[in-house]
């Protein structure tokens, strides 16, 4: 029996819109591309994530890539919070959950500036029972890890866990654990794989 449902964050009930972002930002195409690159596909940000490196150190290894968009780079960094929105069911699938009588916690790759930078948009947190984030404990998914630092903070049994993420590869490293997954591709799609397993075993 599933006892404990473990939210991923990011897509799952926050969308990073960052590809809007760089476009609100940034007019030039080329500029926009070479920056997006260095920042969101270079898998720098990963240590935005992983809460190891300081701002100023992450920042600075983006410089170091293209110095000549230092300042768009600093701006972009600064307003990252803008390009966060909650999804419009995340309290209510959290909400549904809770009902059902579930521990709620996360498990989720996310930097502390970041969730800092825009508390309106994690105020669901609050009804959560607790969690891990990746900047608190200097682990990324799908690190094993991260998943076995989540199960011996909260005492959980792997085999009565939900892991909701829409990464495949994350939810693949939960299953080694015994965890039990749904790959996040749309709401709809995952409350109903959802709701079969929670029904199912």
């Amino acid at each position: 029996m599933i006892d404990t449902v473990l939210f991923d964050i990011g897509t799952v009930l926050v969308e990073f819109q960052w590809q809007q972002y760089l476009c609100r930002m940034v007019a030039d195409p080329k500029e926009r591309q070479m920056i997006d690159d260095v920042m969101f596909q270079s898998g720098l940000w990963d240590e935005v994530d992983r809460g190891v490196w300081t701002e100023q150190e992450v920042l600075d290894a983006f410089f170091a890539r293209v110095p000549q968009y230092r300042e768009d780079i600093q701006r972009i960094y600064d307003n990252i919070g803008t390009s966060l929105i909650k999804n419009a069911y995340a309290d209510n699938w959290i909400d549904e959950m809770k009902a059902r009588g579930l521990r709620v916690l996360f498990l989720s790759n996310y930097a502390r500036y970041i969730i800092d930078k825009v508390p309106e948009s994690f105020t669901f947190l609050e009804k959560m029972d607790g969690g891990v984030f990746s900047c608190d404990v200097h682990l990324l998914k799908p690190d094993p890890a991260i998943y076995q630092t989540c199960l011996e903070q909260y005492q959980l049994t792997a085999e009565r866990c939900l892991f909701i993420d829409d990464r495949k590869d994350n939810c693949e490293a939960a299953q080694k654990f015994g965890i039990h997954t749904v790959h996040f591709q749309t709401f709809e799609q995952a409350h109903a794989d959802a709701q079969r397993l929670l029904e199912q075993v």
